[in-house]
């Protein structure tokens, strides 16, 4: 064999593999797509409005035929745990929903009974709602568009500490008869309260006073949902749904 023919081998050679290597998936050697199922920075968008990601961009065209590009986004942080401490600061809230979940409502005190609601901060200091939002809508009886009349419907009852339930004795209204006055009846509505200057945060708690079994050993606990917000006019965030026995919802995913 010449020196010739074996340098044609040679660089023929080379052309094959650096051929071989563009085929490779996830390589990228000349600067054009990403491939998301290897690269963590890769994300793939419709060609049609640039914004909607998809993950079944192959060659430029997904599963059901729609255009899309795949591009680097040299930016992306997968610190999800920000343990880098370089992430977006969680948000903080200041307004809680509870939205009564109750199906049997009949006349006196309809629905969930809320005497207070506490916000637990992770050192273990608790606060008690200091206000309720107007957007709040606990009706009263047939005059608000309600099946049941509620004795018990005036939102301020449900702001400070708890004054029905003892929380030394675990007794409510003092082992006697209710008292309307000392607690809110949701009567299948919602109320919406804050804490002053207090702000939720992750690692905090809300804990639901309910004139209930779980906190009176005696009534009936009604089931609920508390979600917050940062703005009792904007959208909420659901934290979690009472259970029997258990009204301290934790405040996580914020």
């Amino acid at each position: 064999m010449t020196r010739k023919t074996t340098a044609i081998y040679l660089t023929y050679g080379a052309i094959l593999f650096i051929l071989s290597l563009g085929c490779l998936d996830g390589v990228d050697l000349d600067g054009g797509e990403c491939n998301p199922d290897f690269d963590d920075n890769c994300f793939c968008t419709l060609d049609e409005d640039g914004q909607t990601e998809v993950d079944d961009c192959i060659d430029g065209e997904t599963d059901d035929g729609q255009f899309c590009t795949c591009e680097t986004d040299d930016g992306f942080d997968d610190d999800f745990n920000n343990d880098d401490g370089n992430n977006d600061a969680p948000k903080t809230m200041r307004f809680v929903m509870l939205e009564d979940n109750s199906t049997d409502l009949s006349d006196g005190s309809p629905g969930a009974d809320i005497d207070a609601i506490g916000l637990i901060k992770a050192d273990g200091f608790e606060s008690f709602a200091q206000s309720f939002s107007e957007e709040s809508n606990v009706p009263c009886g047939p005059e608000d568009d309600a099946d049941a009349v509620n004795d018990a419907c005036n939102p301020n009852a449900a702001l400070g500490e708890p004054d029905a339930i003892d929380v030394d004795t675990g007794e409510c209204f003092d082992g006697g008869q209710p008292d309307e006055s000392q607690f809110l009846s949701l009567n299948g509505g919602f109320v919406i309260v804050s804490f002053g200057g207090d702000e939720i945060e992750n690692g905090d708690a809300i804990h639901i006073y309910e004139v209930g079994n779980t906190e009176c050993g005696r009534f009936e606990d009604e089931p609920f949902t508390v979600s917050v917000s940062d703005d009792d006019l904007g959208s909420f965030l659901e934290l979690g749904v009472s259970s029997t026995g258990d009204n301290i919802i934790e405040v996580s995913g914020l």
